[in-house]
């Protein structure tokens, strides 16, 4: 005796769409992270301390920080003095993607 398989029902779940945001998923603004510092002198601290506070994790929004901070900057001679740690900031973005990461088990 044979016996008759009913067909599958496929239930379709609509999802709405969500609005295209004009910035890139990992920026982050500078309003969102608080007050932004006055003097040309806090702006370049700022970047020496994300320099030296980042981690693998926040690389991608540290950089976009970074650069946002950079921008504000009023002359030439102060991005030059800045410079050092934008380029720093790249270095540790590349090892950090070439760096595998480990899986939990």
């Amino acid at each position: 005796m044979a016996v008759k398989k009913s067909p599958r029902t496929v239930r379709t779940v609509k999802r709405r769409a969500e609005p295209a945001s004009p910035q890139p998923a990992s920026f982050v603004p500078l309003k969102a992270l608080g007050k932004t510092p006055a003097t040309p002198e806090a702006m370049l601290a700022e970047i020496r301390r994300i320099y030296f506070a980042t981690a693998a994790a926040t690389i991608e929004a540290d950089l976009q920080h970074a650069i946002a901070l950079l921008r504000l900057l009023p002359d030439e001679e102060t991005r030059e003095r800045a410079t050092v740690y934008m380029e720093g900031l790249n270095d540790l973005r590349k090892e950090f993607a070439d760096k595998p990461r480990r899986t939990r088990r």
